[in-house]
């Protein structure tokens, strides 16, 4: 069984991980010795470690290559840095636009005249990074099959985006560069290689590189090679929708549903929209999105990584007692084993916030009490299964909260018993969307399983 482990530091902000989903999380304090303690026993029954830090960081906590392949000499110790291990900016801090501006690459992004265009964090995150680095942890995964051993794969952002674009360098000497930016035939500075604005405030481009694409772009535009020369200096400015290379420049929200890409089954439908599925396809054991999966909670496998580590419940106890780890809890109004599929609302023990345990489509607010005023804080607001319950129950959250504040202020009531009132109003309309989730549960469960009865039944009858 493979198990895909996110480290997570105490109070940690994991909100902006959007591609978690599927993954265990576990919450450790590597600031203390027994958080580390703990990290290396985690690695001396592990496959793959990877670590994002700069130079210097994982030997100063001791866990350094040196000292957790030699516990553990099978381990694979990959290193995704910004600028690597040597070099005079190893110890520097940045971000994508500085790494892909290191490569060389930046400057060849961008139009005539304008300043260089970063190519979102595609190409140093993403491609140098994650990619390159997930492609020398498979070298090693291989590598490792004839010797036993693992080993150090050392990836950094500069030298993998530089990489990624080793065609970039290598083809300057052909004619379709020598130009400044913005003037290449690949770069904008040709008409036939180009993005073009539609009479429909959209976007179209346009790639009839070979002389025969190009003479289908002059053909649908009804003009001759002498009207407009392939490499001379008329540009083709108006044009509708021919037969050559042309592509409608899809959104995010079109290109899922585009006719090739539902046909190809390039996209799969999520809570919070589309995501891509896998590629590429492996015929015998294709992969599976982990998109539909549930993100985990910061600290929510940690108790469960710990048992399977050897620790006793009583010593995990106490280790989140001393802050080493982070255990993610249920409400005390109820505790379930856990369900990715569970959409019910619940009570955050400590945070008293209201969650879904399950989805990533669930209703999130937080309270914030500070005296006796509340204030509600949107972190995420989607549908959980009923739009109208959900709309309705969050109404009347609000303009309960409202009233019983409204109240403290005129009666000026103690903010312990402000408190009191409001977390009564608060769990008094929890525990009526809850009471109304499972009623729609019930109902769902009925009708399956009237479904799969029914099945049974005809399977047999084919029988």
């Amino acid at each position: 069984m493979t198990i895909r482990l996110i480290l997570s530091k105490i109070d940690g902000n994991t909100d902006l991980d959007c591609l978690g989903n599927g993954k265990m999380s576990c919450s450790i304090n590597l600031k203390h010795p027994k958080g580390v303690n703990i990290l290396k026993k985690l690695c001396s029954k592990s496959d793959v470690l990877i670590e994002p830090f700069r130079k210097g960081v994982m030997e100063k906590l001791d866990l350094g290559p040196e000292v957790l392949l030699k516990d553990n000499p099978k381990l694979i110790y990959a290193r995704l840095s910004g600028y690597g291990q040597s070099g005079c900016f190893s110890k520097k801090a940045g971000h994508d636009i500085n790494y892909v501006a290191m490569s060389g690459l930046l400057s060849l992004f961008g139009r005539d005249k304008n300043n260089p265009i970063p190519p979102v964090n595609l190409a140093a995150d993403f491609g140098g990074g994650g990619l390159m680095c997930a492609l020398g942890i498979l070298l090693a995964i291989i590598e490792r099959n004839t010797s036993g051993l693992g080993q150090v794969v050392d990836n950094n952002m500069v030298q993998g985006t530089a990489y990624l674009g080793s065609w970039l360098y290598r083809s300057q000497h052909l004619p379709i560069w020598g130009d400044e930016r913005g003037k290449n035939v690949l770069d904008s500075g040709r008409h036939f290689y180009e993005v073009y604005k539609t009479k429909d405030e959209k976007y179209i481009s346009v790639g009839a590189l070979e002389p025969k694409f190009y003479a289908d772009l002059l053909k649908g535009l009804g003009l001759t090679e002498a009207e407009a020369p392939q490499f001379g200096n008329r540009m083709v400015r108006h044009f509708s929708f021919s037969r050559c290379l042309c592509c409608t420049v899809l959104t995010l929200d079109e290109a899922p549903k585009h006719k090739h890409n539902t046909e190809t089954d390039s996209f799969i439908k999520t809570d919070t929209g589309f995501s891509p599925n896998p590629t590429p396809k492996l015929s015998r054991t294709p992969a599976r999105s982990r998109a539909l999966d549930a993100p985990p909670n910061r600290g929510q496998h940690t108790r469960e990584v710990l048992l399977n580590l050897g620790f006793s419940e009583s010593s995990i106890d106490q280790l989140e007692l001393e802050g080493i780890i982070e255990c993610f809890k249920l409400s005390k109004l109820e505790h379930t084993d856990y369900d990715p599929n569970d959409d019910r609302m619940y009570l955050h023990e400590e945070t008293n916030r209201p969650f879904a345990l399950g989805r990533p489509n669930s209703v999130r607010y937080v309270l914030n009490q500070q005296s006796s005023c509340v204030t509600v804080e949107t972190l995420q607001v989607e549908l959980i299964t009923d739009h109208d319950k959900i709309e309705n129950f969050m109404e009347k959250l609000i303009d309960g909260l409202k009233e019983v504040e409204n109240k403290t202020r005129k009666d000026s009531q103690s903010e312990e018993v402000s408190t009191m009132i409001q977390e009564n109003e608060m769990i008094k309309m929890l525990k009526e969307i809850m009471e109304r989730q499972e009623e729609k549960r019930q109902e769902e469960d009925k009708k399956r399983q009237e479904e799969d009865r029914k099945h049974r039944k005809e399977d047999l009858q084919k029988n």
